[in-house]
């Protein structure tokens, strides 16, 4: 930048600052100042490498209408309402500070609607497509009553709510239960659906099946046990040896089984109640 465009810069600072004040006044309050100044300083840095005196216009009035149009664009690429529902929002805007100045308070929707000469409804309307053309930045800083400030992200964040992927581990660990209970041999399912789910006693579990209450709790306990290992297996980083114990390749089979099940989508998406 030579010395003559850098002079042009300096001096022309305020103009910018100057510009913004005015063309912001009617500007929708999501738009950003400091967007609107850094567009007007860029459009002022071009304008001066630009202008030729020659031309007989000043300096200011050339940058000045260069500087407008580049906020402009910036309004218009930020701005998603059309150009007659911006007007209609201007206007109604214009009659609600008049009314407040006459009335000295805020006037209600019903005063407002028949100060415009349009409906309630439409006024309701209007409002509603100004609210749906607002655009908020997450992190834009909000400030409270007592003085503390935080950003929009995290005044409308839920604090209490659960991590998203929390929510999938849970949803697939479920699912995992469901094809372990579902994978179990018969007996055995009859027992963990019935006692656990169905809550039925264990004197009624043995009748069921025609064994002894004994009998139910050591079958109850052996599903158990399985289902854990089954489940286990799922989250293991390295898959257990194969043995040539009878126990051990049962209980590898049965992981496979649980793993082979169902995808990774329907695991996600399954509920802890088998279909039996």
């Amino acid at each position: 930048m030579d010395q003559e465009v850098r002079i042009r810069v300096e001096s022309n600072v305020a103009l910018v600052e100057h510009i913004v004040t005015r063309m912001s006044a009617g500007f929708p309050a999501h738009i950003e100042r400091d967007d609107l100044v850094q567009a007007g300083m860029l459009a002022l840095v071009e304008t001066a490498s630009r202008y030729d005196a020659d031309r007989g216009v000043a300096f200011s009035t050339f940058a000045g209408r260069r500087i407008e149009g580049a906020i402009l664009d910036v309004i218009r690429h930020e701005d998603w309402l059309p150009r007659s529902v911006r007007a209609k929002a201007r206007e109604l805007n214009n009659v609600e500070q008049e009314l407040t100045k006459q009335r000295g308070e805020t006037p209600d929707h019903r005063v407002v609607a028949e100060a415009a000469e349009i409906s309630v409804k439409e006024l309701s309307e209007l409002r509603s497509k100004v609210r749906r053309g607002v655009i908020m930045a997450l992190d834009r800083p909000m400030n409270s009553g007592d003085g503390a400030s935080s950003t929009l992200g995290e005044t409308i964040a839920d604090v209490d709510a659960d991590h998203p992927l929390a929510g999938l581990e849970d949803r697939e660990l479920k699912a995992y239960i469901r094809s372990a209970i579902h994978l179990l041999p018969p007996r055995h399912r009859t027992v963990v659906v019935g006692y656990f789910l169905d809550e039925r006693p264990m004197d009624e579990l043995g009748a069921l099946l025609g064994v002894t209450q004994s009998r139910i709790s050591q079958i109850k306990d052996d599903a158990l046990r399985r289902i854990r290992d089954g489940i286990e297996a799922q989250y293991s980083e390295s898959p257990t040896e194969p043995t040539g114990r009878r126990r051990d390749r049962s209980r590898q089979e049965y992981a496979a089984a649980i793993a082979e099940d169902s995808t990774a989508k329907s695991r996600l998406q399954s509920a802890v109640t088998p279909s039996l």
